[in-house]
């Protein structure tokens, strides 16, 4: 369904419309009542200046005046001659107007819905903001928490910690990850906890794979306390098919499921 009020014809249509109801009311049976068609013309006006002032017209108030004017006394003739004629288009006329009102405010409800609805945003665009923002970082010096937890993301963004299949061991591809997990944790605030969380895919059993993904994020803990990080301040959770990030019906999507995520708390 089209918002037709959200177009400039649109807008035309509904003038030309008071135009022509006015022209059937001037012109009762021939007897004219020129204060009705002055008072409709007026209405047309004060329509016309709305919808320069809204902008729903996309011109200025002079181009909009002559186009509302045009409309409306093109109107305005055919109901009038075709009121003398003893053509009766009242209910038809009543009837549009309120169909066209029905659009714009189909229209205005709908732009406010889709307004309310969040963008959005793909996996992969999340994680290149991730990555972006963890490399305007500085490089050295203490960090906030905040910056904390944007320099993880950005880690964990760029790359996987990678497992043995099926198991908690932690594998020797991972190695250099974890070095520079353990780099930024020791630049944290000593007033953090870093929650080191364990997450699987759905494939094998449900009750199997939450231990699985909790020996996980204790493996990932003992690697980084073996490397030097502050052991009081590391806390696994696993969280086992929980809170996945992907679909689990494709290999891409189980693979990114299959994580350590780290929370700053």
């Amino acid at each position: 369904m089209i918002n037709l009020l959200s177009q400039y014809w649109g807008w035309l249509a509904v003038i030309f419309a008071i135009g022509l109801l006015s022209g059937l009311m001037a012109h009762d049976g021939g007897a004219s009542r020129r204060w009705i068609f002055v008072v409709w013309a007026v209405v047309a006006a004060a329509v016309g200046a709305f919808f320069a002032l809204v902008g729903a017209l996309g011109a200025g108030w002079i181009v909009t005046g002559l186009a509302s004017l045009i409309a409306f006394v093109l109107g305005a003739l055919i109901g009038g001659r075709g009121r003398v004629a003893g053509f009766w288009w009242g209910p038809f006329i009543i009837a549009a107007l309120i169909w066209l009102s029905s659009q714009y405010l189909f229209g205005v409800n709908a732009a406010k819905l889709e307004a309310s609805q969040p963008a959005t945003i793909s996996l992969a665009d999340k994680k290149a903001a991730a990555i972006t923002a963890a490399k305007a970082l500085p490089d050295s010096g203490p960090l906030s928490a905040g910056q904390c937890q944007t320099a993880l993301a950005g880690l964990i963004a760029n790359e996987n910690v990678q497992f043995e299949t099926g198991s908690a061991k932690v594998s020797d591809a991972s190695g250099k990850l974890i070095s520079a997990i353990g780099a930024v944790l020791v630049r944290c605030p000593s007033t953090v906890t870093i929650e080191v969380a364990g997450f699987t895919d759905t494939v094998g059993d449900t009750a199997t794979n939450k231990p699985l993904s909790q020996h996980r994020a204790e493996a990932v803990v003992d690697l980084l306390k073996s490397g030097g990080a502050p052991a009081d301040r590391l806390a696994a959770v696993g969280y086992g098919e929980e809170k996945p990030l992907a679909p689990n019906d494709t290999e891409e999507g189980r693979a990114e499921n299959r994580r350590i995520e780290f929370n700053v708390k």
